[in-house]
C-alpha cells in the first residue's frame, strides 16, 4: 500500500511541475518505443505539422487523428503506430486501434497481425519506421548547414 501512495505522490507531484509522465509502448523494441515518445514530443510542439505529416503518408485523415486524440484519448504517437501496423497488415486503421485498445501494447498488436519480435517483418517494421524519422533529421540538419554557411558569408 506504501508504494501504491508514493507512486501515486511522484505522479502527482510531476504532474505538478508540469513535468510529463512517459508513455509506455511496450512495442517489444527500446528504439521503438524511444521514436515514439519522440513523435509525441513534436506533436505537442506543432500538432498541426504532425497532423498533415501523417496524414500525407498514411490512410488516415485530419478528422480522424482530432477524433482518436480528443474523444478516444490516444497520444500522436499511438495513432501514428497504428496508421504503420495498418500499412503493414493490410487492416484498417479502426481495426489496428481496436486491437490496441482491447490488449493495451503494441507488441500483443503487433503479433496478432502477424509481426512478431525479431522477426523479419518486424525488422522491416522498424526499419521503415525509423527511416521516416531519420528523413526528418537529415532534412532539419541540412537546413541547418544552409544556415550556417549564409550566416558565415555575411
Amino acid at each position: 500500500m506504501k508504494t501504491v501512495t508514493m507512486l501515486i505522490a511522484v505522479a502527482l507531484t510531476q504532474a505538478a511541475l508540469g513535468q510529463e509522465l512517459t508513455t509506455a509502448y511496450n512495442t517489444g523494441d527500446a528504439d521503438m518505443d524511444t521514436h515514439l515518445s519522440e513523435i509525441n514530443e513534436s506533436a505537442s510542439s506543432d500538432y498541426d505539422a504532425f497532423k498533415d505529416k501523417l496524414s500525407e503518408n498514411s490512410e488516415i485523415t485530419d478528422e480522424e487523428i482530432d477524433r482518436y486524440i480528443n474523444e478516444e484519448n490516444m497520444e500522436p504517437a499511438d495513432i501514428y503506430y497504428a496508421s504503420v501496423l495498418s500499412s503493414a497488415s493490410d487492416r484498417p486503421v479502426s481495426e489496428v486501434v481496436g486491437m490496441y485498445k482491447e490488449k493495451k501494447g503494441w507488441g500483443a498488436v503487433a503479433q496478432e497481425l502477424g509481426i512478431k519480435p525479431g522477426s523479419e517483418e518486424f525488422h522491416e517494421l522498424k526499419a521503415n519506421t525509423m527511416k521516416k524519422g531519420g528523413k526528418d533529421k537529415e532534412k532539419k540538419n541540412k537546413g541547418d548547414k544552409t544556415k550556417k554557411k549564409s550566416k558565415d558569408k555575411k
